[in-house]
């Protein structure tokens, strides 16, 4: 995951052929808009997985043209502003990630933005079909004040919960 300046600054066909050969699997570019797609991606991405993300705001026809262009899966960011943990989800998130997960038939739909906790993938796994944490973990692994054990304890917790969603 990245940002398009540094991609460009690299040379995107350069920095593909690094991907590819260092295995990435997948890319996340956020502030390439869809309108871009095909401007950004003007070079052979073979054998990685562009992955588009929407958003609360997103209409279920951009949702259709986001699943169609991404490969792997679409990221599907639950809640508009910045990422980081959320204390509760409003009803209204639960809503828009059940219509878009309704909306997406081409790949698997993963959640992001806000997942800091077990009953937080309990809540959402009925309407995806995986999470993503950042915030939560990187939260334990400050170079200030490391608690590495309590981020080895917080994937364990949030990976058995995915394994046994209720």
């Amino acid at each position: 995951m990245g940002y398009a300046n540094p991609l460009q600054q690299y040379g995107l066909a350069e920095f593909i052929r690094d991907a590819q050969s260092s295995g990435a699997d997948g890319l996340i570019v956020p502030d390439v808009p869809l309108e871009d797609y095909h401007s950004f991606w003007s070079v052979d991405t073979r054998g990685l997985d562009v992955i588009l993300l929407t958003t609360p705001t997103s209409s279920e026809k951009r949702i259709r043209e986001i699943d169609e262009r991404s490969g792997g899966f679409v990221y599907c960011v639950s809640v508009t502003g910045t990422t980081g943990m959320r204390q509760s989800f409003a009803t209204s998130v639960l809503d828009n990630v059940s219509r878009t997960y309704d909306v997406i038939s081409k790949n698997k739909m993963l959640i992001g933005f806000g997942i800091s906790a077990a009953e937080d993938i309990e809540r959402f796994s009925p309407f995806c079909d995986g999470v993503i944490v950042g915030s939560a973990v990187i939260r334990h692994l400050n170079p200030e004040n490391p608690q590495i054990p309590k981020a080895f304890d917080l994937v364990s917790e949030l990976r058995i919960a995915c394994n046994n969603p209720e």
